[in-house]
């Protein structure tokens, strides 16, 4: 039997992959980039950006990110889960054409968002057939999907992602009448997270920054144990410590790991007049028959990308003090958690007698609207046994847009990062910690890489071993930092010229911190300049490089504090 294109879409990731295995082949960023500079100012292509030469009309995913400045970021799915249909278009033809180089006709079947229009699913399915022209198209919600991955027959799925959807399966048929979504999701944790880390940190955070620190926030075990935290001593917050590194900047999290995760039992930190989620979850069910009720109660699932560590343990401990009934919460491995719903569409794929429920390109044109229910497989109450579909290992799987070229690819990460901690490369490559350590020790040793391995388990890139070579960026480095604070001088003093004319305070105070903002910012990307050199600089030369800049930089710092009536 020939396998099924298994395709996850959401707003932000794409996943994809083959029918039978166990994980996707790849996982991308679901973003695209346009080339266009008009948004940039001159300083800061001065700065980074003046050899950056961009030779496509379009870049996808993480290409896309690591370009984003010299680009227009575009999301084919916006928040309201209207479609840029030309846009998710070229980025599925990309993917499937390019990435996982798939000829010829094919079976799909696709998981979506269960709260969305229906707009969204039919263009969605008219994507797919005009972009593909499959031999037949299939698809379901995600929590369904979920439910499948569980081999169960009854459960309430309880889908975190960038909204959160609740399901109640019952002898395998979906009860989407009684679906809800909870209106506290991964989006809202990550606005907390992005707010209180990089006001404590100095930082502005990207979205793979918050990806990255959000997969280690934990849930307090009470809400009493939370509020006993928050008073807690400097020797127990110094334990809770976890250190990231993202473009050489630190980045430490200490209480904001269990922070933010609260919103979930205590939606009042963040202003939502809403039920806890435990609560919330009691609401839906209350709505069946006793007898059903209790095997929801015994078959809670967690899936999506938010099963932080105590999750499931928090919500059976608040349930099982509301109600007098035995409860049983499971949560899926962080490995696993955030492709559980792929994996469920994977195993439904498998099952021989699936090929039967596929809707035909022709059954679409001809028909229309006609086959939107019955494209959608769990609207069709079909139940097929999934307990002994086996799924096989993925022994070469993409991650976050890998080339076939992996030493490349390695290479154009790391250049990005420069120094970077082994347990990220691990993930973003989809290997554990030991592969990725004795890979790297390879290259180093065929001389296919240049750079060192660190005992704290980072690797640090060098672009070069040439002295001649080192000097030259030295040279160059000193050149760009020069150039640039003139620059930087000339376009600050013009904005604390137009900010001294504002009368309005309220307006004044704003534009003020916006000014303070993108002046500690510059001063950064200045030291950020000399962090991204392959060898180590002195400090003593650092200084003197940097000299030009920290005398100017000084000089607007005192006159825009001058300026400030407040």
């Amino acid at each position: 039997m020939s396998k099924f294109i298994v395709l996850d879409i959401d707003l932000e990731y794409l996943k994809v992959g083959f029918s039978g295995e166990e994980k996707p082949r790849l996982i991308m960023p679901n973003i695209a980039g346009i080339p266009s500079q008009s948004h940039l100012d001159e300083v800061m292509k001065q700065l980074y950006f003046k050899d950056v030469k961009l030779t496509k009309e379009i870049y996808f995913g993480k290409e896309a990110i690591d370009n984003r400045f010299n680009l227009k970021l575009v999301r084919p799915i916006d928040l309201d889960y209207n479609i840029n249909r030309e846009l998710l278009s070229k980025i599925l033809a990309y993917v499937i054409f390019n990435l996982l180089d798939i000829k010829g006709r094919q079976n799909y079947i696709i998981t979506y968002p269960l709260f969305v229009p229906n707009q969204f699913i039919q263009d969605l399915v008219k994507i797919v057939f005009e972009t593909f022209n499959p031999s037949g198209l299939s698809i379901l919600n995600e929590p369904y999907s979920t439910f499948l991955a569980t081999n169960r027959d009854t459960g309430l799925i309880v889908y975190i992602d960038t909204n959160t959807q609740i399901l109640p399966v019952w002898k395998g048929t979906s009860f989407e009448q009684q679906a809800n979504i909870y209106d506290i999701s991964l989006l809202d944790l990550k606005e907390s997270l992005d707010v209180l880390v990089s006001s404590r940190n100095g930082v502005v955070l990207s979205d793979y920054a918050l990806e990255q620190i959000s997969r280690y926030c934990l849930i307090a075990k009470s809400r009493e144990e939370f509020e006993n935290l928050t008073k807690g001593n400097l020797d127990s917050i110094s334990k809770l410590e976890r250190e990231f590194n993202f473009n050489d900047k630190k980045v430490i999290i200490d209480l904001e790991r269990y922070a933010v995760t609260e919103m979930f039992f205590n939606p009042v930190l963040i202003g939502k007049d809403i039920l806890p989620l435990p609560e919330f979850l009691i609401s839906i069910l209350d709505n069946f028959d006793r007898n059903i009720r209790r095997d929801f109660y015994l078959s809670i699932v967690l899936g999506g990308r938010a099963c932080f560590q105590g999750f499931a343990e928090r919500i059976h401990d608040v349930l099982e003090k509301s109600i007098n009934l035995e409860i049983n919460v499971k949560s899926f491995h962080p490995d696993y958690s955030n492709i559980i719903e792929w994996i469920g569409a994977s195993k439904l794929s498998s099952h021989p007698d699936f090929i039967n429920f596929m809707v035909s390109p022709t059954e679409f044109f001809e028909e229309g609207l006609q086959v939107m229910d019955r494209i959608r497989f769990e609207k069709n109450n079909i139940k097929l046994d999934l307990k002994d579909i086996k799924l096989l290992p993925v022994f070469k799987s993409i991650r976050l847009e890998e080339s076939p070229d992996f030493v490349n690819k390695m290479i154009q990460f790391l250049t990005q990062y420069i120094t970077v901690d082994l347990k990220i490369l691990s993930e973003i490559f989809s290997v554990n910690k030991e592969e990725m350590k004795k890979t790297l020790s390879s290259l180093l040793n065929k001389g296919q890489l240049k750079g060192e391995l660190l005992e704290n388990d980072q690797f640090k890139y060098w672009i070069t071993d040439d002295p001649q070579e080192i000097e030259k960026i030295k040279k160059s480095i000193k050149i760009t930092i020069q150039q640039s604070s003139e620059i930087l001088h000339t376009h600050f003093m013009q904005r604390l010229k137009n900010l001294k004319e504002i009368k309005n305070l309220k307006t004044f105070r704003a534009r003020a911190d916006e000014f303070n903002k993108k002046l500690s910012s510059s001063n950064e990307k200045m030291n950020l300049l000399i962090k991204k050199s392959p060898i180590h600089i002195s400090i003593e030369e650092a200084r003197q490089i940097l000299k030009p800049w920290r005398y100017l930089y000084r000089e607007i710092k005192n006159k825009f504090q001058k300026a400030i009536p407040y």
